[in-house]
């Protein structure tokens, strides 16, 4: 399993990417999401952990993006269903982690 963490928080995504190395677990790290499109690109995610609010290019940006390109592309490795854990800020109000089982970036 590979593992792909998409986090603009340098100290929480390293802390993320040594809990799953910790558990044998392939994963890379990506500060933003446009940084995480090309990981995806270039070694497609058997998971994808994205912040929501982050510069440059924000998680849900960066969700829709990868939707768009399955549908553009011959190739389905590239944003076959992928599971999405969604983490959510501090200041919001509910559940900090959201988990969506088998939705589709």
């Amino acid at each position: 399993m590979r593992v792909l963490v998409i986090e603009d928080n340098e100290d929480f995504r390293k802390l993320a990417l040594m809990w799953f190395q910790s558990y044998g677990i392939e994963v890379e790290g990506a500060a933003n999401g446009a940084q995480g499109l090309a990981l995806q690109r270039a070694r497609p995610a058997d998971v994808i952990v994205t912040d929501i609010f982050m510069p440059e290019m924000e998680g849900i940006e960066t969700i829709h993006d990868l939707r768009d390109r399955r549908g553009a592309r011959a190739d389905r490795s590239y944003g076959a269903r992928r599971p999405l854990t969604q983490g959510c800020s501090h200041k919001q109000k509910g559940p900090v982690l959201r988990s969506r089982p088998g939705f589709l970036v």
